[in-house]
């Protein structure tokens, strides 16, 4: 049992853990034509640099790549990369919760 989740049977972690999985799989396959930017975060500041936007995922995930290999990253050095997805700009009068924002 994970003892993280106290009073959970194996059974129910592993019916939320499914559902988890399967939502952030259909959340990465519904942003995968989004525009993406890579980010590089050094673990000890926890300072982060972007580039981009890139049109796609794949393009954002080839320049995270090149990246990697330029710094000669191996798992063992003080810098991550990743990418994200880049979301449009919320614009003024759309609601956050359940109250419309003003101005």
């Amino acid at each position: 049992m994970h003892e993280e989740y106290d009073g959970w049977t194996e059974a129910e972690w592993q019916l939320v853990n499914s559902h988890l999985r399967r939502i952030m799989g259909e959340m990465a396959a519904a942003e995968i034509d989004f525009k993406h930017i890579v980010v590089s975060t050094t673990k000890a500041t926890g300072a982060s640099t972007y580039r981009g936007p890139f049109p796609t995922a794949l393009d954002a995930l080839l320049a995270a790549d090149k990246e990697e290999h330029r710094l000669g990253l191996d798992g063992s050095t003080g810098q991550v990369i990743r990418i994200a997805p880049l979301y449009e700009a919320t614009p003024p009068g759309l609601v956050r919760g359940s109250e419309l924002l003003s101005g």
